[in-house]
This record gives structure tokens, sequence and C-alpha cells, in this order.
């Protein structure tokens, strides 16, 4: 074990050296883990190569910092520090994920001292605002339940699922702090939102010999993706790892390890062959067509569950298809909406105070535990196989598996955005009136339930104060016709009773 000092904490690396004669490993983990990670994969290349681990700012062993924050340019810093600090001359680095992406940042930090790459499960490309629902979602469980939020990580990343990944996942997120984590996943999010195809770029400047690899149960846009970048990236080999999804150093580390050891000794005894000018012209137009085209690409990384409560009856939709059940029954419908309204996580305390205040909690308790089961049931009769994982639980808290759509999520969003929208009152009039006339609460108010009644309530509230406010400036700009339409669409969210007849007078005695 090595400590190195960086700033005002010490990196921790770990040197596992065998001969000068040996090539040299340099291994970069994926965020939220730490070096460890690699074990297994070290497992099978004992006395093959020299091999160089570290710990990530605030992971592991690394120590944390009193003033520093995770970002990506620290990151980068940290390892060619780890690199310059052991006097590292020729490397070849292998990232895992998000690992990936800096080791592409560090090889061209250290153009001089990098031989190869090897990137498992890069994510090279994600649409534009995908990662905002995974954020506020690991963002709310990191609070609620760290081990609703490892089996969550671990049915993402893992096939098959088994006790021994999970207690690895577990135990990883239990020594990581949750600022760290959460910075981790802010900077994630940052990334989605800048990224503009810039790592293709920085890899076809370096010119390196690249290995691609990914988990054959990998989302389906993940493993399109590798297939496109490796055509597009030059002297570059992908191999679809067998019987592993995203996180394959645990599914499937034999495998894995012998196709990286393959590619380093076959990239040591045969230097990179340059590309002619005609493959070159080729691969840019190649490049070109797939940029164009990852424009377009919708979202395909979660599974989507779809909830109508404001349009008609009760209904759920996994994947476009429908989920039927006795929705009625052991308010299923109102613990789905509750999960769905407060970003598809909450703790069971949280649950039993919106629905079940009268009661005590060990009774509370009792009826939730077999509301969960009526809801879990409900999703397990359908004939998607994964529909089986979209409620997930632990004795703290209750999470829904999925990527979720709620028309009544969507129009508190809608609602609030022109309640603080700062555009000119005829578009905002516009707006209004369109919310005002798809408004049914009648579906809602079905339910009967406190908490969505008090919801209902403040939702009327903000409508209301919208309405007036519209009123107001419009009547200053002497637009009485659109006063007029937007009295007509809005009369249910009268401020007072009589509001609408009194502005109404005011304009024809005016």
């Amino acid at each position: 074990m090595t400590a190195i000092p960086f700033d005002d904490y010490t990196l921790h690396a770990e040197v596992h050296f065998v001969s000068n004669q040996l090539p040299t490993l340099f291994l970069i983990h994926e965020l939220a883990e730490n070096c460890q990670m690699w074990d297994p994969l070290i497992t099978y290349w004992k006395n093959r190569f020299n091999i160089v681990t570290y710990d990530f700012f605030g992971h592991g062993r690394t120590t944390d910092s009193q003033v520093h924050r995770v970002t990506c340019n620290r990151l980068v810093d940290e390892a060619v520090t780890v690199i310059h600090s052991l006097g590292l001359e020729k490397i070849h680095i292998i990232g895992d994920d998000f690992g990936g992406l800096l080791a592409i940042l560090v090889a061209n930090a250290c153009r001089l001292k990098v031989q190869s790459l090897s990137l498992i499960s890069t994510p090279w490309f994600m649409p534009r605002g995908t990662f905002d629902p995974w954020y506020q979602l690991f963002s709310q469980l990191i609070h609620t339940d760290r081990r609703l939020l490892a089996s969550k990580i671990i049915l993402m990343s893992t096939y098959p699922v088994t006790p021994s990944k999970f207690r690895y996942i577990r135990n990883t997120f239990n020594r990581i702090t949750t600022q760290t984590f959460l910075d981790c996943m802010n900077l994630c999010r940052q990334m989605n939102e800048s990224r503009n195809y810039f790592f293709l770029n920085e890899l076809k400047s370096l010119h390196l010999p690249t290995l691609l690899l990914v988990g054959e149960y990998e989302y389906d846009l993940q493993i399109k993706m590798q297939i496109a970048f490796s055509m597009l990236i030059a002297g570059s080999r992908l191999y679809i790892v067998p019987g592993a999804a995203r996180h394959i150093v645990l599914d499937n580390p034999e495998v894995a390890a012998s196709m990286i050891q393959q590619f380093i000794r076959e990239t040591e005894s045969s230097p990179s062959k340059t590309q002619s000018p005609e493959h070159e012209e080729l691969l840019m137009d190649l490049r070109h067509m797939i940029q164009e085209s990852l424009k377009q690409v919708e979202d395909q990384y979660t599974h989507h569950l779809d909830i109508r409560v404001m349009s008609g009856p009760f209904s759920v939709t996994w994947n476009g298809t429908s989920v039927t059940g006795k929705w009625h029954q052991r308010h299923a419908d109102e613990l789905l909406l509750v999960l769905a309204m407060h970003g598809g996580t909450a703790s069971r305390r949280q649950i039993i105070r919106w629905l079940m205040p009268e009661f005590s909690e060990t009774r509370a308790r009792n009826y939730l535990r077999v509301w969960i089961a009526h809801l879990n049931k409900i999703f397990r009769d359908h004939p998607d196989p994964s529909a089986r994982h979209i409620l997930m639980t632990t004795r703290e808290a209750v999470m829904l598996n999925a990527q979720i759509s709620c028309d009544l999520l969507e129009f508190v969003h809608k609602s609030t955005r022109l309640h603080q929208s700062d555009q000119s009152a005829e578009r905002k009039a516009g707006q209004f009136i369109t919310l005002a006339i798809h408004y049914k609460n009648e579906s809602l108010l079905y339910l009967k339930s406190e908490w969505l009644s008090t919801y209902v309530s403040q939702l009327e509230q903000t409508l209301s104060e919208i309405m007036a406010g519209l009123v107001r400036d419009l009547i200053r700009h002497d637009e009485k016709q659109l006063v007029r339409e937007v009295l007509e669409a809005g009369k249910r969210f009268e401020p007072y009773e009589g509001y609408v007849r009194d502005v109404l007078s005011h304009l024809d005695g005016a």
C-alpha cells in the first residue's frame, strides 16, 4: 500500500510489482466504488502483469478533503499524480464505466506513457437530460435507505443477481459518505447535460489501441453504442462478454481478464498500424452519420411505468402494455400514486403519514405490508417478466424501479412552471387556458384520500393565483377579450366566490 499526498488529503494506492519485463496495468475504478472492485480480475493476473490501483477522493481508503469536492478535473489530476509519483513510464490503462471516460482523459494528459486503453462498459452516449430521473431517485435513496439503493444498483448492473454481489455493492455504499455520493451523481448529470461526443474526439486524437468490453445483458442502446463507436475508433476491438450485464468485473471476471490479457499481449508484440487516407475518409463519413442519428435516439435505458389518473378511470401501463389488476382493492391505486408523486421512493414512515395518519404505527405498518403485497402481486401477474421487479422494498422504504410518468405529476409541473414564469401575459394566458380545459378533478377525488385531497386543494390554489395575476396584467394591457377567455376557462378556480362576476361587471362598466 502507498500513501500519496494530494492537496489536503492522501491518496491510497496499491502496487503489485512483479518484474520490469512485464507490462504495467493502471486500473481506474467506477464512481462510488473503490480499488477493491478489481480483485476478481487481479486474481487471474497474478505474476503476469505489474498492477497499480488507487482510490478516488472520498472513496475507499483515500481520505476526505475538508474543502474540495468531486469534480472531473480533480479525478483526472489524482490519476496523473499517482502515475508521476510512482514513476510509471509505460502503462496500459483500464477503466470501468465512468472510469473508462476518466481513462481517456488521463491518457490525453500522459500521452507519452500510455500504450493502450481497455474500456469496460463505458457510457458513450445517453440522450441529454435522461440522467435527471436517476439523479433524483438516487439522491432520495441515499438519504432514505442505502440497502434499497444497493438493491436498485445491483438489479441495474449485474446478471445474475447473487447474495455475494449484493453484499459487495452494499459494503461499497456503506464506505462512501452521502455528500461524496451526491457529488458523484451531480458529476454524471453535468456530463450528461454537456457532453457533445467529446470523448470520441479525444480518443481519435490519441491513436491508441483500444479494447471495448460490454456485457451481453447490458441495455440494447448501450450495446449498439459500443458497436458504433468501435467502428469509429481506429485500431479498436470490441468484445461482448457473455453472461454479464454492466458490471462485467463482478459477473464474468474470468472472460474479461482473459480478453484484456490477450489484447495487451498482442499490443505489446505488434505496434498499431496507421490507417490509409481512404480509410480515414470513410470513418469520417461514418462518424458524421452516427452522430446525426444519435440526435434522434429516444431514451431506451429504462423500463417505463405510466400512470393515468386525470383522464378517466385509473390506468397503468408498463412499456406500453396495460397492467390489469384489482387496483381499487387494498389501496393499490393510492399507494402507487403517492410513490409516483414523490419521485418513486419513500420511507414506510412517510407513506403511513400520508395515507394512514389516523392509525397507530403498529397497525399502520401491518396494513401497509398488506397493501404492498397486493400491489406487488398486480405487477408480478403481468405477462412481461420485467414487471416483477417494478416494486422494490426493504424494512424501511419502498421504491418504484422504473422510469415513471404520471399525468397528475406532469400537470403539477406545468402549473408550477407557469406560476413562476416571466413570460408576457398574453402567452401565459394561452397556456393557462389549456391547463384549465384539461383539468379534471373528478377522477382524482374518487380516491377519497386525505393526502390527495390536500394535494388537489394546493394545486387549485396555485391555479387560482395564476388566474388572478393574469387577470390583473391583462386588464392593465387592455386585453379585455383575453380576460373573458381566461375567466371562462378558469371559473372553477375563483379566488373567492363571485370573483368572475365581479371582474366581468368591472369590464362591462368600464
